[in-house]
């Protein structure tokens, strides 16, 4: 089937690495934009919301751009406000008779209304902190609340990648007041993370000799196992350190990458016996924008 509709942010989402589950639920809005003119005038299709358990640097800020570029593109979703889409940590206090995350949260959608009074947009609530007490009376008030307002916001829930009783407990609770589709955002294959540090690298003006391929290869490999990997954000920060260490080594003479130049990332080098002290990764505080 040909698309009626030419979105580039649909090629872009096809050809993120690994994302399976993603791609799926995209090509089915997508048939939904096509099906959009066979309506009539005034019926609009509402698209479901989303748990989304994910493994941290999975890269899910930049789906959620693309994501919300898509829908844009597509017809699917009119968007208002000063921001398209938002990230957004929903703590748990210890104080059963606290909440102030949720008080935060309702101000800043206001906030991200702008002067147009009303938000419509991506939301996407990091609700983790919840996972073991998804039927918490606070977690429950958020749930009454954000299906108040689930006509103008899209709401992805985010949570860790947790044993699917779990999983399918926070589904249930969700299930209870909105819409769900539930999705898993992994890393891809260690072939996969090895080729975009090489994109990377590319597009910083570098190329990596046969050997030294290879050799990254087994780092990534190694890397992609242990608790401390945070995924692509990890692999940008190795592609930085790479070429910092190319650059403070000596006077270039070409931009290629060799074996030698890799002395700090050797399977067995500094490099992952660095990443390999944290054992956890720390919670990501407060929230983070984007999609202006």
């Amino acid at each position: 089937m040909c698309d009626q509709k030419v979105s580039p942010a649909l090629d872009r989402i096809r050809n993120l690495k690994g994302m399976e589950e993603l791609k799926q639920l995209i090509d089915e809005w997508q048939v939904v934009s096509q099906n959009l003119n066979r309506l009539p005038g005034s019926t609009r299709v509402k698209l479901p919301n989303c748990l989304l358990a994910t493994q941290s640097g999975s890269g899910i800020t930049k789906v959620l751009g693309l994501v919300a570029q898509f829908l844009e593109e597509a017809g699917l979703f009119e968007f208002v406000g000063d921001i398209k889409y938002f990230e957004f940590v929903l703590d748990r206090p210890a104080d059963a008779d606290s909440f102030p995350s949720f008080t935060r949260l309702m101000e800043y959608i206001q906030a991200a209304a702008g002067f147009r009074g009303t938000y419509r947009g991506l939301a996407c609530i990091d609700i983790s902190e919840w996972a073991e007490n998804p039927h918490d009376v606070r977690f429950i008030r958020f749930l009454e609340y954000v299906s108040d307002i689930n006509d103008r916001i899209l709401f992805i829930f985010n949570i860790p990648l947790l044993d699917e009783k779990r999983i399918e407990e926070i589904d249930a609770v969700l299930l209870s007041y909105l819409r769900i589709r539930r999705l898993k955002l992994t890393f891809p294959e260690s072939e996969a993370l090895f080729r975009h540090v090489d994109e990377v690298l590319r597009e910083k003006g570098f190329s990596l000799a046969e050997e030294a391929g290879a050799l990254l290869k087994k780092t990534i490999a190694s890397a992609r196992e242990m608790p401390g990997f945070d995924g692509y954000n990890t692999l940008n920060q190795m592609v930085d350190e790479i070429i910092y260490d190319k650059c403070c080594s000596s006077i270039l003479y070409d931009n290629i990458i060799a074996v030698k130049d890799l002395g700090h990332f050797s399977p067995g080098g500094y490099w992952l016996s660095q990443l390999n002290k944290y054992k956890a990764l720390p919670k990501k505080m407060g929230f983070m924008i984007d999609g202006r």
